[in-house]
């Protein structure tokens, strides 16, 4: 049967009606589609898919979180064998001298940056920030001020990226004098313990986002402490009203030391300064 054209009209009004509304329905969050896409993809698939990611600078997912919480999340090692990069080392001598390496069995210090609370900055684009730094800007981690950025996130909390930074020799600018691997753990880490022990554990240091605290959160961060090798706290605490239905606790940047039992100089307080100055406190707090 044909339509006739009133019909015709009437299904290209509502298209053009109902347009904006599907499309906001249909949106998703980028992580939830490299999560999904991950998920259905066989290894062959996911190793080709993280070699083209790699190519244009993108963050590849090493820790993939399971759709059903009561399995366990996957660990995608083995698609990063066909990663292979070159870095050059840091020497006196006017002699050049070339490292190539597999990103998968390559030993390399790891600085793992995670988030406690509500945080008023994004702390992706910080890591932005921190690897692109006197280099052409490129977004390795996806963050909520790019398209769909913003979008609620469904399915990938609880991943894991990784990104590195890889020395040129070029004392200036590079960010570290060693090939180090940077890991973005998604959501809040208080609801990922198992993976966050597992960063602990495997990582020289922990970079924590500490946003607006409640007492949990306080405990929370002191059992990190006999986990990670070193840990980070990057205050992003801010004063909040006596009434406040949700008690949270306030930090200024010494309280935390002492709250927390860490040692001097573990905690930033990055209430004053902007993103890319905290980008560049990250790489001395996280080698000394």
């Amino acid at each position: 049967m044909i339509p006739c054209d009133d019909e015709r009209n009437s299904k290209a009004k509502e298209k053009v009606v109902n347009g904006p509304k599907e499309e906001s329905v249909c949106a998703v969050n980028p992580l939830d589609l490299i999560t999904v896409v991950y998920t259905c993809a066989n290894s062959f698939l996911q190793q080709e898919i993280t070699v083209r990611m790699a190519q244009c600078q993108f963050a590849v997912p090493l820790v993939l979180p399971a759709m059903n919480p009561k399995q366990p999340s996957c660990f995608l090692l083995w698609p990063l064998r066909s990663l292979v990069s070159q870095w050059q080392l840091h020497l006196d001598a006017k002699d050049q001298w070339f490292v190539e390496g597999d990103m998968a069995s390559t030993e390399m210090p790891m600085v793992s940056c995670v988030k406690l609370g509500h945080c008023g900055i994004s702390k992706s684009r910080v890591l932005n920030h921190l690897m692109t730094r006197s280099k052409s800007k490129s977004e390795v981690f996806t963050h909520r001020g790019m398209d769909g950025g913003h979008l609620h996130r469904r399915l990938s909390n609880g991943l894991v990226e990784l990104g590195w930074c890889l020395p040129t020799g070029d004392h200036d600018k590079d960010v570290f004098p060693v090939p180090v691997v940077i890991s973005n753990l998604r959501g809040d880490a208080a609801a990922h313990d198992k993976c966050l022990s597992f960063l602990c554990r495997a990582s020289s240091a922990v970079v924590v986002f500490c946003g607006t605290l409640q007492e949990r959160d306080k405990r929370f961060l002191a059992s990190l402490k006999g986990k990670a090798n070193k840990l980070i706290l990057i205050d992003l605490s801010h004063p909040v009203d006596e009434d406040n239905d949700l008690k949270a606790v306030w930090f200024v940047s010494q309280n935390l030391e002492e709250e927390v039992g860490l040692p001097k100089g573990s905690v930033v307080d990055a209430g004053v300064i902007s993103e890319v100055e905290l980008a560049d406190c990250i790489p001395g707090l996280a080698v000394s």
